[in-house]
């Protein structure tokens, strides 16, 4: 978090202490932070167990680190709300590259905010899964915790959302 209380990073729980700190690093690398005592720590943590929990919370963060594709693309699952899903594909048509699934994947990998912006929200175009970094069954719990409902490995489908049908464009 920056000084004036923006999150720039966050991580979701992993096998071990080790293997957390060293995905915030890699998050953190290439920014240039200072370790600041800042009031509204304790509500960022407040918000984002919420978050976890699959309660609604909004915080204000920063993409300013990440590159413009990258950016385009959590710019629109950001707004992928809670007890839906959408798929790579959609995501890839709604930033004007339809053609572009893989790296809607790869740039969701990269998700300095999960949780914030809700890359376990996007799924294959088949509804099951497909990646996340901090592994399948998370994914799916996160999902469950929103109120998304599975037919054995595969997301309902009226848990999807095509992105073409939302009122707001990208």
């Amino acid at each position: 978090m920056r000084s004036d209380g923006v999150v720039v990073a966050t991580i979701l729980p992993k096998g071990s202490r080790e293997q957390a700190l060293a995905s915030l690093f890699v998050r953190l690398k290439n920014l240039n932070l200072r370790v600041t005592k800042h009031v509204s720590c304790h509500e960022v943590i407040e918000k984002l167990e919420k978050l976890f929990k699959g309660s609604e919370a909004s915080l204000p963060f920063s993409l300013e680190n990440v590159s413009g594709f990258e950016r385009d693309v959590l710019n629109v699952v950001r707004h992928v709300p809670r007890g839906f899903v959408t798929s790579y594909g959609e995501v890839a048509k709604a930033i004007g590259k339809p053609n572009a699934s893989r790296a809607v994947g790869r740039a969701l990998s990269k998700n300095p905010l999960p949780l914030i912006i809700p890359c376990h929200r996007v799924v294959r175009n088949d509804l099951s899964l497909g990646g996340f970094e901090s592994g399948i069954q998370l994914k799916k719990m996160l999902l469950e915790r929103e109120g998304v409902k599975f037919k054995g490995h595969k997301v309902m489908e009226e848990h999807f959302l095509a992105l073409s049908s939302l009122a707001y464009r990208f």
